[in-house]
């Protein structure tokens, strides 16, 4: 049982508050608040989907984009391993 599926049965089932559900779920507080305040929100938001931030830029994004940064990324790579 996944982290979000234990969280949504005490949440919902067992009737726990949002706090107790995600402490017993091994989840932090805040994102269980979270959690229920979308779900209160949005009946029909799917927690199991994939959240993803587009903030962070990683490496593959540096490769393609920038083929100079690239090749300095490379050669640190093979300067310190």
């Amino acid at each position: 049982m996944t982290k979000k599926t234990l969280f949504i049965y005490l949440h919902k089932i067992k009737l726990l508050n949002a706090a107790e559900s995600a402490r017993r779920a091994g989840v932090k507080v805040r994102t269980g608040q979270a959690w229920s305040a979308r779900m209160k929100e949005d009946p029909n938001w799917n927690i199991y989907e994939k959240q993803t931030n587009q903030n962070k830029i990683g490496r593959n994004h540096i490769i393609l984009h920038y083929p100079l940064h690239s090749q300095v990324l490379q050669c640190l790579v093979v300067f310190f391993c």
